[in-house]
């Protein structure tokens, strides 16, 4: 009996330094693989002229969404003073392979809607809430790093700022500035361009 009372008072004794390590570690861990999280200040909206992808234009990022959604752009496509991204409720997920995947919330107020664009967001699937309608749309694609060529562009101004938050979800051997390049280019007349399909500006 003494001898088991003696492993029970070891036990008491080295419990607290076990929850201890164990804590350390679990937060040691998150910061491994949560060390880059960041708001992503969105410059500008595009859509290529053959309808084939969707691109969101930050100071040091491209992001191209290639899953091209026809939803997307007809919501991007209405006036932002209308309906606008709820930047606390919108993030993206970022991969080790640069891959980006989350949703996008989209709102529009009760004094913004009438029935026929009421009757338009129905069928895009908004739904009617007590402050007016919304629609989360999923989004996937790749991020780029971008390139001193856009460090002067001239974008496109949106009427208001969008930051997103950036949920980077690496590995902790991943190197982040090993970012491919953006496969964005400037054309002689000033337009940009995705491979051979022109973009254009969702506020144009």
């Amino acid at each position: 009996m003494v001898f088991f009372s003696k492993k029970i008072s070891f036990f008491k004794k080295i419990f607290p330094l076990i929850f201890v390590i164990t804590f350390s570690c679990f937060n040691a861990t998150n910061k491994i693989w949560h060390p880059y999280d960041y708001q992503e200040k969105f410059e500008s909206f595009y859509y290529t002229a053959d309808h084939s992808h969707v691109v969101f234009l930050g100071k040091k990022f491209h992001y191209i969404f290639n899953d091209f959604n026809e939803n997307l752009e007809r919501i991007l496509s209405l006036n932002s003073s209308v309906i606008f991204i709820d930047d606390e409720e919108s993030f993206i997920n970022l991969n080790d392979h640069n891959k980006i995947y989350g949703h996008f919330k989209f709102d529009i107020f009760n004094e913004k809607l009438n029935p026929d664009l009421e009757y338009y967001l129905h069928n895009l699937g908004f739904v009617k809430n007590k402050d007016g309608m919304s629609k989360i749309l999923k989004i996937n694609g790749t991020r780029f790093r971008t390139n001193h060529t856009f460090q002067n562009y001239n974008f496109p101004d949106l009427g208001q700022d969008y930051l997103i938050k950036i949920h980077v979800k690496l590995s902790a051997t991943y190197d982040i500035f090993a970012t491919a390049l953006t496969p964005l280019t400037i054309t002689l007349d000033g337009a940009l361009a995705l491979g051979k399909a022109l973009l254009k500006c969702f506020d144009d």
